[in-house]
């Protein structure tokens, strides 16, 4: 009678700490997966602001200002008429 109660108690206290052992686990499984969510909503709300940053800049070059302004920057166009002027320095650095 004795070593049933002490088997009892055993398999009882197995269960606890095997019980404890998934719940520790599980906890941290959590964690992680909280970090994980909270990394991931603040890159959805980098990529949301830079989605109207670069929705902004579309808009302002789909006018006739901005198509202008864009062909002069990267295209180095000119209007009719304009004139050019060309700068250059020699080594030292003086006007040429």
């Amino acid at each position: 009678m004795h070593t049933r109660s002490t088997l009892i108690r055993i398999v009882a206290l197995a269960l606890l700490l095997y019980s404890l052992s998934f719940f520790a686990a599980s906890l941290r499984s959590l964690k992680r997966a909280e970090a994980s969510l909270e990394e991931r909503q603040a890159k959805l709300e980098s990529l949301e602001q830079e989605n109207v940053r670069l929705r902004a800049q579309i808009e302002s070059m789909e006018s006739d200002e901005g198509i202008e302004a864009l062909a002069r920057e990267r295209l180095g166009l000119v209007m009719p008429g304009e004139k050019i002027f060309y700068f250059t320095y020699d080594s030292a650095g003086n006007n040429g």
